[in-house]
């Protein structure tokens, strides 16, 4: 770029700057190149400005730059296993399914089996109440209303148990990544960390 002007050259570290950061933010794969083009508009053609962006891509400085926190980003953990402490930060911002004691406990409540167990206890009255002592239908709408609740509670019960193993499931999956992540260099941990984190920042964003 012998010919560059001061304005042009300006524009390219501006440009550069503006990518670097980027980078450091969502990593090289959630680059949106169209918002720094945006950012841009105006002060060269659209190409000059796509060619700028791609240059610190294409000539390894934003890998560099990002070998370079990822480096000071373990130095920052002064751990004794700083592989294990990414890993671990890893799987525990990945979002994690609702469990129904949650929700129930952040209402100040009983568990959810509790509530579960209420229903239950009064369907089972309900049907008590609508028969006789011999077992003969005393009034069948009653009977029919507690008979209904009694399934209604009872389908409940069975999804809530396949939701909970489906939970451990989920606990499973994640102790295997953690101890697998943990298995890498701490170099390699830590950017498994960032790369979630930037998945995670861009859906929100999104």
């Amino acid at each position: 770029m012998g010919g560059e002007t001061s304005d042009r050259r300006a524009l390219r570290l501006e440009i550069e700057a503006a990518v670097l950061d980027a980078v450091a933010k969502v990593g090289p794969d959630g680059l949106d190149k169209s918002a720094i083009v945006s950012r841009f508009a105006g002060r060269a053609p659209q190409s000059t400005l796509y060619r700028m962006i791609d240059a610190p891509l294409k000539s390894g400085k934003a890998g560099r730059m990002v070998e370079k926190v990822v480096a000071e980003a373990v130095a920052a953990r002064a751990s004794a296993d700083p592989a294990r402490d990414a890993a671990r930060d890893a799987v525990e911002i990945l979002p994690k399914p609702i469990r129904v004691d949650a929700v129930v406990a952040s209402k100040g409540g009983q568990s959810f089996g509790h509530y579960i167990q209420r229903c239950i206890d009064i369907a089972e009255k309900l049907i008590q109440h609508a028969c006789t002592t011999e077992g003969n239908v005393r009034n069948a709408k009653l009977l029919a209303v507690g008979s209904e609740s009694l399934r209604r509670s009872m389908e409940t019960a069975l999804k809530i148990q396949v939701q909970m193993r489906d939970l451990q499931q989920v606990d499973e999956i994640h102790n295997a990544m953690m101890e697998e992540i943990a298995r890498e260099s701490p170099e390699c941990a830590e950017r498994i960390f960032m790369r979630v984190g930037h998945l995670l920042n861009s859906m929100t964003l999104g």
